[in-house]
């Protein structure tokens, strides 16, 4: 799950660019189009200005102090448990 959102809208117009050079592998899926509808739907709890947000995974330093799997799982624990229907 993502916890951070960051204001990728002055460098929307190159993202934009990068992804038409991978138009071969749109043929099944329009990657552009996903991926503008996602970082555009980011926003909507963002100030007006943001017209694009990427979002992130940030760690915290206790996060940091654990391996790799212990990590892991606590992030998959904690989006099941934000996820799974009531009892």
């Amino acid at each position: 799950p993502i916890n951070r959102l960051i204001d990728i809208s002055g460098e929307w117009a190159d993202k934009e660019k990068v992804m038409a050079v991978y138009r071969s592998q749109n043929g099944e899926n329009d990657y552009p189009q996903l991926v503008s509808a996602l970082d555009k739907a980011r926003t909507f709890t963002l100030p007006e200005e943001v017209t694009f947000a990427e979002g992130f995974y940030c760690y915290t330093p206790e996060d940091l102090r654990q391996s790799l799997p212990q990590v892991t799982r606590a992030a998959i624990e904690l989006y099941l448990k934000r996820h799974s229907e009531p009892d």
